[in-house]
C-alpha cells in the first residue's frame, strides 16, 4: 500500500509503476480486443439497449438490487412517462455517478433513483475501480468519443494503478482481460451463444429490468436479516453521494435514495441509515427507508422476492409502482411523511 500512502499525502505516483501499468495494459488488450470478442459484461448489455432509447425521463441506478427491484413498465404506467433501469451488477457509486452524467447528457432528466446495497458502500479500492473499468471497456465500445477521455482519465488515475499493478489482483486481472475470453470465444464458434452482445445471465429486457418468476420462503438464516448496526460508508464513497445529488440538483433533477424492504424489525431503526439519510436530505434529496413505510402504502411478503435481497417480477412491479405513486404525490404538494405514519 505503499503508493496508496503516497497519494493519500499528496506525493506523485512513481513514474516506473505508471510505465508497467502502462505496458501491461497495451501489451495485452491490443490483441485481445482486435483477435478476441470480448466478454460480454452487464454494462455491455445495459448500454445496448440504453442506446436505442430515444426519450427518457427517469433512471434507475445501483446494483443488482436495483436491476431487480425497478421495472420501468410498472413505473410508467403511473408516472406516464419513460423510465430505464441503468443498474448493473455491483455496480459502485462512482459509476453510478458517470451514468447520471450519461443519461443528463443525451435526455432531459427528471429524476433519479438510487437503491442502496449496503453491501458497496463499504468497498475498497480493489473492488471499485476493477468494477468501474469493466464500466469503461464497455463504455468505450459503445461510445468511442465519449468514452476515450473516460479511459484515459482512470487508467491515470493513481488507485486505478496501484490496483492493477499490486500482487494480488494482476493475476485475475490478466485473466479477465485476456484468457478469459478464449473459453467464451469457444462458445461463439460452437453457436451456443447465439447474440454474444445481448448473452446476460439477468435476463434484462429492453427497459433494463432484470426479470425472474422465482419465489422462495425466507428463513431464519436468510441473508435478509440485518442488524441494526449503522451502515459503514466510507469516506470516499459519502463524498461521491454527495457529488450524485449535487450533479443532480444542479441540473434541476429530482434525486432519491431508496432501501430495498427486509421485513425485519432491526432495520427499522434510523439510526441504521443516520449517515447516508443525512447526507441526502441536506443536499435536497430525498431518503426512502422502505421498512419504515406504512403498510397502508406498501406491503410486500416473501414470495415477492427471488431470494433474500432481489426482488422477483411480481415483487417489482409492486414497488415500483408505489414508487411512481409517491412521485407524483410529492409533486402535487402531499406530505410525504404520511407514508411513516407521522402527522
Amino acid at each position: 500500500m505503499e503508493i496508496m500512502d503516497k497519494v493519500r499525502r499528496g506525493t506523485i505516483v512513481k513514474p516506473k509503476n505508471y510505465l508497467c501499468f502502462l505496458v501491461i495494459f497495451f501489451v495485452l488488450n491490443i490483441p485481445v480486443f482486435t483477435i478476441l470478442v470480448p466478454n460480454p459484461t452487464n454494462y455491455d448489455v445495459m448500454l445496448r439497449h440504453y442506446s436505442e432509447k430515444r426519450k427518457i425521463d427517469t433512471i434507475f441506478i445501483g446494483t443488482s438490487l436495483a436491476m431487480c427491484a425497478m421495472d420501468p413498465k410498472a413505473f410508467d404506467t403511473i408516472s406516464g412517462g419513460m423510465s430505464y433501469n441503468m443498474a448493473s451488477n455491483n455496480q459502485s457509486l462512482d459509476t453510478g455517478l458517470e451514468c447520471i452524467k450519461k443519461a443528463t447528457r443525451d435526455h432531459n432528466i427528471k429524476r433519479v433513483f438510487l437503491v442502496l446495497d449496503e453491501g458497496i458502500m463499504g468497498w475498497g479500492d480493489d473492488m471499485k475501480y476493477s468494477e468501474k473499468s469493466q464500466f469503461i471497456d464497455s463504455f468505450l465500445r459503445r461510445y468511442p468519443k465519449e468514452g476515450i477521455p473516460l479511459w484515459f482519465k482512470n487508467i491515470s488515475n493513481p488507485r486505478t494503478i496501484e490496483t492493477t499493478v499490486s500482487v494480488k489482483s494482476i493475476i485475475p486481472w490478466i485473466y479477465g482481460k485476456s484468457l478469459g475470453r478464449i473459453p467464451y470465444r469457444m462458445m461463439c464458434l460452437l453457436g451456443i451463444i447465439e447474440d454474444p452482445e445481448l448473452y446476460d445471465i439477468w435476463c434484462r429486457d429492453e427497459n433494463g429490468f432484470a426479470h425472474s418468476d422465482e419465489t422462495r420462503e425466507m428463513q431464519e438464516t436468510d441473508e435478509m436479516i440485518v442488524s441494526d448496526e449503522p451502515i459503514y460508508i466510507t469516506d470516499e464513497n459519502l463524498e461521491i453521494l454527495r457529488d450524485m445529488i449535487g450533479f443532480s440538483q444542479r441540473n434541476n433533477i429530482d434525486f432519491f435514495v431508496v432501501t430495498i424492504p427486509t421485513g425485519n424489525i432491526a432495520s427499522n431503526s434510523n439510526n441504521r441509515y443516520s449517515t447516508i439519510q443525512s447526507a441526502v436530505e441536506q443536499g435536497g434529496g430525498l431518503f426512502i427507508n422502505s421498512d419504515m413505510i406504512s403498510k397502508d402504502y406498501l406491503n410486500m411478503f416473501t414470495d415477492d422476492f427471488r431470494d433474500g435481497r432481489h426482488m422477483n417480477d411480481n415483487g417489482a412491479r409492486t414497488f415500483s409502482t408505489f414508487l411512481a405513486v409517491l412521485c407524483k404525490e410529492a409533486a402535487e404538494g402531499v406530505n410525504i411523511k404520511a407514508l411513516y405514519g407521522e402527522d
